[in-house]
């Protein structure tokens, strides 16, 4: 029985399915990956404070999703209240709503960096990163043993949260802002920002 049968995940967007190192791997490429590169043809890679950027993404997320991957193989069929279509829909909607419709980091961007290929790569990948977050923490609770990857699962979970937290006034400040390029899709080419 797939990991997705188990706790009522979309196939299609259950890592999980994939063992623990697949899951490492497409957690680490999917956003890290995807917005590294983009940022490297922008120009611009490594301008900035991006700890929860590295920390989190390049490290924090993959690792949870893998050891979320052993520790739900290894759980038993459940037909509890977060194995419900509802509770997977609205774990796909609550990334859309804080980062995509509400961006949290809205005053900091100019329009034309929010549609640069790395910023419009991030916002879009925290769709499916989130999902990877919230959606299996039910399942990850209820079948908790205080031992390896559930310990481990859990240490990444609330390290990534507290990397955010500490990373998060400096998100704020305007010195955030010149992370990204702005954008002209005309010309597929940047102009830094920076810092004033």
């Amino acid at each position: 029985m797939s990991v997705s049968d188990k706790i009522g995940s979309f196939d299609w967007l259950s890592v999980w399915n994939l063992g623990a190192v697949m899951a490492f791997v497409v957690a680490l490429l999917v956003q890290f990956g995807l917005t590294t590169v983009l940022m490297g043809m922008e120009g611009h890679f490594g301008r900035g404070r991006m700890l929860s950027f590295f920390v989190n993404n390049g490290v924090l997320i993959p690792l949870y999703a893998a050891l979320v991957a052993v520790v739900l193989k290894q759980a038993g069929a459940s037909d509890a209240w977060y194995t419900q279509a509802w509770w997977h829909l609205a774990c796909l909607v609550v990334p859309v709503v804080l980062w995509v419709v509400l961006p949290v980091d809205r005053p900091n961007f100019t329009t034309a960096q929010y549609l640069s290929p790395s910023k419009l790569a991030h916002t879009l990948t925290i769709i499916p990163v989130g999902y990877w977050l919230i959606a299996p923490l039910p399942a990850l609770l209820a079948n908790f043993k205080p031992t390896g990857a559930s310990v481990l699962a859990l240490v990444a979970l609330i390290g990534c949260l507290a990397v955010w937290a500490i990373d998060r006034p400096v998100y704020l400040t305007s010195d955030r802002a010149w992370i990204h390029v702005d954008w002209d899709w005309k010309t597929l080419s940047g102009r830094p920002v920076y810092k004033e």
